[in-house]
């Protein structure tokens, strides 16, 4: 297996990405900072990590290396952060303390991965600070922040990322600066209570038809398909995400609670050798 590609999970939750970035034949290492979900994680592919396809590691990525306080909500343990506003959606929480790593250091210890995958709940960007031109994954995805997003997309742009991809991640439909315009106008004429209407069935489709690559199934709140297979149309440049960008960031003020109602992960791709 050691000539298998390389992928990160960074924010593993229950290990749905995990399991499909195995399924494609990756080595994975997969970092989370909550306990419970590493231990499930370890326990769910614990034949993957005997036979060294997976590691699982149990550290919170941070500014600098120690140990942190970590947010755990009473109710949901996947509603965990270094913040407290996420944790505290459904009422009381638990602060523990877990061990942090810089990514630079993750990196230097574990290998730079083909495909990195980054959500951990508002510090995404802990982690593209951790790139250096030595050490840039051919993919990166990473949930985008609706507030400072364009951020990030200038911050992989210097790193040397040329094309980019915004994946809808109720459907992992590609949106473009158009497809976004058209999205923003219909939540618009919706109203809130037909958005709301529109969300319950989607949820329901999805629940009855999930998305698929090939055999694999994804389950509800996966990342979905790395940028090694997301189609060629999906991707555009730079400006073009950061139009993506400029739309729904004004959308949230425009429209009030909630902005469009839609989750989306930003993907980036760097140029091919030669």
């Amino acid at each position: 297996m050691t000539d298998a590609p390389l992928a990160y999970d960074v924010g593993v939750h229950n290990g749905d990405d995990t399991g499909y970035y195995l399924h494609l034949g990756y080595r994975v290492v997969a970092v989370e900072a909550n306990p419970a979900w590493a231990q499930r994680v370890r326990e769910r592919f614990g034949d993957e990590v005997a036979e060294g396809r997976l590691e699982v590691l149990n550290v919170a990525v941070a500014p600098e290396p120690g140990e942190v306080d970590f947010h755990v909500s009473e109710q949901n343990d996947a509603w965990a952060s270094l913040e407290t506003d996420i944790p505290s959606r459904g009422g009381s929480y638990r602060t523990i303390r877990v061990p942090a790593r810089r990514f630079e250091d993750i990196l230097a210890e574990h290998g730079v991965p083909e495909h990195l995958k980054v959500d951990i709940e508002g510090f995404d960007r802990l982690c593209l600070e951790g790139l250096g031109p030595d050490t840039r994954p051919r993919f990166v995805s990473v949930e985008m922040d609706h507030a400072t997003g364009d951020r990030d997309i200038a911050l992989l742009a210097g790193l040397g990322y040329d094309r980019f991809a915004c994946i809808r991640q109720n459907d992992f439909a590609a949106i473009r600066p158009e497809s976004v315009r058209r999205l923003v106008e219909l939540r618009r004429r919706r109203g809130p209570l037909r958005t709301f209407l529109v969300r319950a069935v989607r949820r329901v489709r999805r629940m009855l038809l999930p998305p698929r690559d090939g055999d694999w199934r994804f389950g509800h709140g996966a990342s979905g398909p790395t940028g090694l297979r997301l189609p060629a149309e999906a991707w555009m440049s730079a400006d073009e995400a950061l139009e993506v960008w400029r739309v729904l960031h004004k959308a949230d003020g425009d429209l009030g609670a909630g902005g469009v109602g839609e989750w989306f992960d930003m993907h980036a791709r760097l140029p091919e050798p030669g």
